[in-house]
């Protein structure tokens, strides 16, 4: 590390052998009880937000040759969809008439405990875990238009696919990230394209009980908590409106 400081990992290590060290200690009686050291916290990654005109760019060049996997991005960007729920999204969750879709399942990965498994993980398709992200959210206009030219036959299908195979989450990033670099723009996950949205759609305006509901949320505050950053020039233009008021 830098001035000689051990880098997270390296304490992590350390910590663990001297954990296995004190459980030692207290199994030969040098110890009375069993206690553990704390291993330090890992340093969280610093990740940049799409902004707005970033958004825009992504969006037109997404649009520019429509398909089922752009059209799942699309999704992301303009509605803020959890990749699991977007997954397991299928044609027969819109509804046109009434220009919504509803968000009724989510498709992930998980490890198998089963004794004789081929594999070590398997997909399942369940129901969200809470009431709150089952939720019909309004189709924006753009998607209705990208849906119209795709000409979907099947209802049972698949929205990334137009098919009745799904994609995971880890293929969809990987989709995502090749489209990132081809429109030309900064690599971001899944969960930074809801987190974008959703911090985009705050700070512009979008009513905060709307927003919560369309982001499946179980309560306003934890929308404020997850996705309001302060930043620099949000501090700037409230100071100059202060000062000058």
């Amino acid at each position: 590390g830098k001035d000689g400081e051990l880098s997270a990992k390296t304490v992590s290590d350390f910590v663990v052998v001297l954990n296995q060290v004190l459980e030692f200690a207290r199994e030969q009686g040098y110890l009375e009880k069993s206690f553990k050291l704390v291993k330090p916290k890992k340093e969280e990654k610093e990740f940049t937000l799409m902004t707005r005109s970033e958004l825009e760019r992504f969006q037109e060049y997404l649009m520019q040759t429509p398909d089922h996997k752009k059209l799942g991005i699309l999704l992301t960007t303009f509605t803020g969809i959890r990749v699991g729920e977007l997954c397991a999204l299928r044609l027969s969750d819109f509804d046109m008439d009434r220009k919504t879709f509803k968000i009724r399942h989510t498709l992930q990965r998980i490890k198998d405990t089963a004794p004789n498994a081929p594999t070590k993980t398997k997909i399942i398709i369940d129901t969200p875990k809470s009431e709150k992200s089952k939720r019909e959210i309004p189709i924006p206009i753009p998607i209705l238009e990208v849906i119209d030219q795709l000409k979907f036959t099947n209802p049972n299908a698949y929205v990334l696919t137009g098919t009745a195979k799904y994609i995971e989450p880890r293929v969809f990033s990987d989709i995502l990230k090749k489209h990132l670099k081809e429109a030309g723009l900064q690599e971001v996950n899944p969960h930074l394209l809801r987190h974008s949205f959703a911090t985009l759609a705050l700070h512009e305006g979008f009513p905060l009980k709307e927003l919560s509901e369309i982001l499946g949320h179980s309560n306003e505050q934890f929308t404020i908590a997850r996705y309001v950053h302060s930043n620099m020039q949000t501090k700037r233009e409230s100071m100059d409106n202060f000062t000058s008021a």
